[in-house]
């Protein structure tokens, strides 16, 4: 590699720093002084990355001169969905899935390893107030990543997630024995249960997604308070989205469906 792609290379990794920083933010927009103080490229660094991405509209600048991811953003985000044919295929029933329970709605896949959400639409009974779209979930410790491992066996699940699974709470599936008790579980009722893993008082219920060629590419699910599924009924909302999951990997392409 010449001196000139080294240097290349390392602005574009530099410039890509920058715009994690902003997006990764607790803020609507930051000063340059504080996202130096993130990325600790030097503050004239900062300020020429931040202001040619400004050019290319991938940053924005506000009012009072601070900085926040651009228009150019989303620009692509969507064409990047609009490419992509599970998106296209599911995001309607998924939609149609949190308008028929109440409940948030959900369609992930894995991309460079990790599973991220493609889709979420917010159901009357469980509002939120911002897009998951892009951020990753965890593997083992949602319905949604152990649809995406039922096919692999515990020690190809042992070599993606390492021998240690990272606990978020006391009721966080500690051992891969037990993951795979629960994997198991789910291949033989066709969906896989979060019960409150992540999030004390939440639930999850999710199904695999099949593509034409019969593996698992995605998952499809439905969450919300626990009180308030368990009032809906647990087994009528795994039919529920058990059908929203057939009817995509229909439209994918799988003969039958996964029933």
């Amino acid at each position: 590699m010449t001196n000139m792609a080294v240097e290349t290379y390392q602005t574009i990794a530099k410039a890509a720093k920058v715009l994690e920083a902003l997006g990764n933010a607790d803020v609507d927009s930051m000063r340059a002084a504080d996202v130096e103080r993130v990325v600790n490229f030097g503050a004239s660094t900062t300020v020429r990355l931040l202001t040619s991405l400004e050019a290319y509209g991938l940053v924005t600048r506000t009012d009072d001169q601070q900085y926040a991811l651009g228009a150019e953003i989303l620009r692509l985000s969507s064409q990047k969905l609009n490419h992509d044919p599970l998106f296209r295929e599911s995001r309607v029933l998924c939609e149609a899935l949190a308008q028929e329970t109440g409940l948030n709605a959900y369609v992930i896949k894995e991309e460079n390893g990790a599973p991220v959400y493609i889709c979420n639409f917010e159901g009357r009974l469980s509002p939120k107030n911002r897009t998951l779209i892009g951020l990753a979930v965890s593997m083992h410790a949602s319905a949604m990543g152990k649809c995406l491992m039922m096919d692999m066996t515990e020690e190809e699940r042992r070599a993606k997630l390492g021998d240690e699974l990272v606990p978020f709470n006391s009721k966080t599936v500690r051992t891969h024995e037990e993951l795979t008790r629960q994997i198991e579980e789910g291949r033989r009722c066709g969906y896989c249960i979060e019960d409150q893993e992540v999030s004390f008082g939440r639930l999850c219920i999710a199904a695999p997604i099949r593509d034409a060629s019969e593996k698992i590419c995605a998952s499809i699910s439905v969450a919300g308070r626990l009180s308030t599924m368990r009032k809906i009924g647990v087994d009528e909302l795994a039919e529920q989205v058990l059908e929203a999951a057939d009817r995509i990997s229909v439209n994918l392409g799988m003969i039958g469906g996964n029933h």
